[in-house]
């Protein structure tokens, strides 16, 4: 995951904050617990403290995969999903679109609800279908490291953003 879609991945955060204001009040008052003031640096320190926020980035992941459809794969051994017969070597294309969608896998789908994370144990490393295949290939390469530097940004921007609002509002 490189550049483009880290910051694809912030800028969809973005857009779902400014739509959802009951999201984006929660998230300064996460980050007030960071640091000594509203415009100290987020580090790596701070990234176990911050679970509300990781959850608005894996939710936004979820609704707004960088890769709607993953780049194929080749299935391994013969297997049968759903009644479908699956032939080893065949390939194999998922939509992680509809798996984010799925009315099986989530309630209200199509909600921006990042609460449905917070007692969730589904995590970015790869253990986990539903969010697997929109990280499997950022674990393989950096360990997660874009889906953190995801994180750390937000938090770093709406840590800003909170401080010179105070501000301003004297």
């Amino acid at each position: 995951m490189g550049t483009d879609t880290t910051y694809t991945v912030l800028e969809w955060a973005m857009v779902e904050l400014l739509r959802h204001p009951q999201v984006t009040k929660k998230v300064p008052n996460e980050l007030r617990l960071i640091g000594r003031n509203q415009l100290d640096i987020i580090a790596q320190d701070d990234y176990e403290k911050i679970p509300y926020l990781k959850a608005v980035i894996k939710e936004t992941l979820r609704i707004h995969p960088t890769l709607p459809l993953i780049v194929p794969r080749e299935a391994r051994n013969n297997v049968n999903i759903m009644g479908y017969d699956i032939v080893a070597g065949t390939m194999v294309l998922i939509n992680a679109y509809a798996i984010g969608r799925e009315t099986a896998l989530w309630d209200e789908p199509d909600e921006f609800r990042p609460e449905r994370f917070l007692n969730s144990s589904i995590d970015f490393r790869g253990h986990d279908f539903e969010l697997e295949l929109q990280m499997k290939r950022v674990v393989r390469e950096q360990n997660s490291g874009s889906a953190r530097l995801s994180e750390l940004g937000s938090a770093r921007f709406l840590k800003r953003a909170d401080g010179e609002q105070k501000n301003k509002l004297g």
